[in-house]
């Protein structure tokens, strides 16, 4: 019986260490990527605000995490924000693109652009947009797409940012919750891949970072950097204890089990 229960123990432990994956929730990404998004967001949004350029760094998350756009995560970032006619900064300047895509390293704008991109890819921003993959300009009308194929009939979520209105639906099944508040679609324990409890943790630190930035706490890019590293250092010195407490009760079970079975 007391093997049985030890057993048990380490059984669960092996779980929890399998399930509680501190990389789980981070977006891979490449120099390339950080360099394409950083001109994506100039072309798009330049004259937005920081809420703004967000929000439209998350349609790219949220289209990266979209099982029906980007099955399997086939497609890097980078091939995501180039892929024909997903942002009109890429078109010909002829067809709605512009030229603020070719600022490069050096530039004023690009390099703030750069700084909010790597933030965003580390985590700093939450999802300001509930989980939109579309957006159009106010002075658009909406797009007759919105309402054939997989989107006719799908409940739709629209969010209005400085110039922009987003549009979320079931029907891109985002597999990935970076919303502050529960998602109006994604169920989130189904949707994040560890237990609530960290989603929460990891809710809680973008919310109040959100609202630092949002709210217009006078923070620059250089200061937002080091916010970022202070919360990845914190992330750090958690996961070096939790793997610590984890060896040590390993430890103890390979102990007890070493005793029961005369080793």
């Amino acid at each position: 019986m007391k093997s049985k229960v030890l057993l048990n123990c380490f059984l669960s432990l092996i779980i929890i260490l399998l399930w509680v994956n501190p990389t789980m929730a981070s977006i891979p990404y490449t120099q390339t990527d950080i360099d394409q998004l950083t001109r994506t967001v100039m072309g798009e949004a330049l004259g937005e605000s920081i809420a703004g350029k967000v929000a439209v760094l998350n349609s790219i998350r949220n289209r990266y995490y979209s099982d029906r756009l980007n099955p399997n995560r086939k497609r890097s970032l980078t091939e995501i924000v180039r892929k024909p006619g997903a942002y009109s900064a890429w078109n010909d300047p002829k067809k709605g693109g512009n030229n603020l895509v070719n600022k490069g390293p050096g530039d004023k704008d690009y390099e703030k652009t750069k700084s909010l991109v790597v933030s965003f890819l580390n985590g700093l921003y939450a999802d300001n947009t509930g989980g939109a993959t579309h957006y159009r300009t106010t002075a658009l009308k909406e797009p007759a797409y919105y309402n054939r194929n997989e989107y006719k009939g799908a409940p739709k979520q629209f969010t209005t940012i400085g110039d922009h209105i987003f549009m979320a639906t079931p029907a891109d099944k985002v597999s990935m919750n970076f919303t502050e508040k529960g998602d109006v679609f994604l169920n989130k324990e189904k949707a994040l891949p560890y237990p609530n409890e960290i989603a929460k943790a990891r809710d809680e630190r973008n919310r109040l970072s959100s609202e630092m930035l949002m709210a217009g706490a006078g923070m620059d890019e250089d200061s937002l950097t080091q916010l970022a590293s202070v919360i990845k250092d914190r992330e750090a010195k958690k996961r070096r204890s939790f793997y610590e407490g984890a060896s040590n009760i390993m430890n103890a079970l390979q102990s007890g089990l070493g005793s029961l079975f005369g080793r």
